[in-house]
């Protein structure tokens, strides 16, 4: 059976020097301080970065811990495991980044247990230590090939997830200003490659350029038409309206109305929308609002309007699917100088 023998002064020692790094590891950790602590020493001084840069600061730690003996050991290790767990607990992760980084620490944390066994059993020689040190940095080795995957999964999500998703068809989104002064506009969608179709037609630069007077786009209630193909991603399908085709035109009405848009805008939209369902289909329309449309396709307006309200229906055939009523339906927003747009996502199979 394992016995433990440790005299007094060796437990004052090891709880000295415990309290020691725990207080180091709060103090010093990254994520308390103002100024960020850089990747290591050797990469710092040298000017070296990338691989070369910690394969050199990895030689050098590895290197302190053999010469700094089991004091440098247990208060590096206490430190790894405390700012490892730190930065796991308080950062956004992947399951990749989560496993790679949980990993770490417990490496880390088993590092530290053997050295204070090793401490506590007086075997705490070099030879012990060195094996600790190699089998601990061939561990991370692999830790860090996981990282490397992650970072590559995060910067392909990042600048190909668009490919990797369907794409839906909007169509018929109106864009209508009104403004209590004459002015000209800029109007600008991002990212303008989603855009399929326009009237007028759209620069891929500039975007639109148009005219407020009388209290409406050109005077007379006009609007800025286009279509786009966008990823379907971030809408919300759990609200919805149920859309009768034997009453299409009186359900398309009331459900602008519900929303706040005028008699020019509703009749836009009932227009376009009665052509193209069938009256023979039972539709679901979730509404899709400002919030979540900025975030998929933001419109920039100059100068910027004092209200923006962007409606677009995601519409797909009613198949029996949930569809919870819409709890509090976003009002249009009507101001002295106010963006006003609706559109329709087609979702249907």
């Amino acid at each position: 059976m394992l016995r433990w023998s440790i005299s007094g002064t060796r437990t004052k020692v090891i709880a000295i020097i415990s309290v020691l790094a725990l207080t180091a590891a709060v103090c010093l950790h990254p994520a308390l301080d103002p100024v960020q602590v850089r990747a290591g020493v050797v990469s710092d001084v040298l000017g070296l970065d990338g691989m070369t840069g910690k394969v050199a600061d990895d030689i050098f730690d590895g290197g302190c811990k053999l010469a700094g003996g089991p004091v440098y050991n247990l208060g590096k290790g206490i430190y790894d495991t405390l700012s490892g767990t730190i930065g796991m607990l308080a950062g956004e992760h992947t399951m990749v980044g989560k496993v790679a980084g949980w990993t770490e620490v417990v490496l880390n944390a088993a590092q530290t247990g053997v050295i204070i066994y090793t401490l506590a059993t007086g075997t705490a020689t070099l030879p012990v230590l060195a094996a600790i040190t190699v089998t601990v940095t061939l561990g991370k080795i692999a830790v860090d090939s996981l990282k490397n995957i992650d970072k590559i999964f995060s910067w392909l999500k990042k600048n190909l997830g668009d490919a990797a998703r369907s794409f839906l068809d909007v169509y018929k989104p109106n864009i209508y200003i009104y403004a209590d002064r004459d002015l000209a506009v800029q109007v600008r969608l991002e990212p303008s490659g989603y855009i399929t179709d326009s009237l007028p037609a759209y620069d891929r630069e500039q975007g639109w350029r148009a005219e407020v007077f009388n209290g409406s786009l050109n005077g007379r209630n006009d609007y800025l038409f286009y279509e786009a193909r966008v990823p379907d991603r971030g809408f919300q399908r759990e609200e919805g309206y149920k859309i009768r085709g034997n009453n299409l035109r009186n359900d398309l009405r009331s459900l602008m109305e519900l929303h706040g848009f005028n008699a020019r805008e509703t009749a836009d939209f009932v227009e376009y929308w009665e052509e193209k369902l069938s009256s023979r289909e039972d539709y679901v329309f979730y509404p899709q609002g400002t919030a979540i449309l900025e975030n998929i396709m933001p419109i920039i307006v100059e100068p910027e309007p004092i209200s923006i309200s962007r409606l677009w229906f995601l519409i797909e055939e009613d198949r029996g699917q949930p569809c919870n009523p819409v709890a509090c339906p976003e009002k249009v927003v009507r101001s002295p100088y106010a963006v006003v747009e609706w559109g329709g996502i087609w979702g249907l199979e």
